[in-house]
């Protein structure tokens, strides 16, 4: 993962909750935040 994606995911997990970017979590798990970055960056 590159600087840039690192903090776009932080940014998401800061500003956002899960099922605001439509993940079927409440709030930010370990899997969630692994969810979301598969998502956003493929890795």
């Amino acid at each position: 993962m590159t600087t840039d994606q690192e903090k776009q995911i932080q940014a998401y997990i800061i500003d956002k909750t899960p099922d605001q970017l439509k993940m079927s979590y409440a709030l930010w798990t370990r899997q969630a935040v692994q969810q979301l970055i598969i998502q956003e960056t493929g890795v």
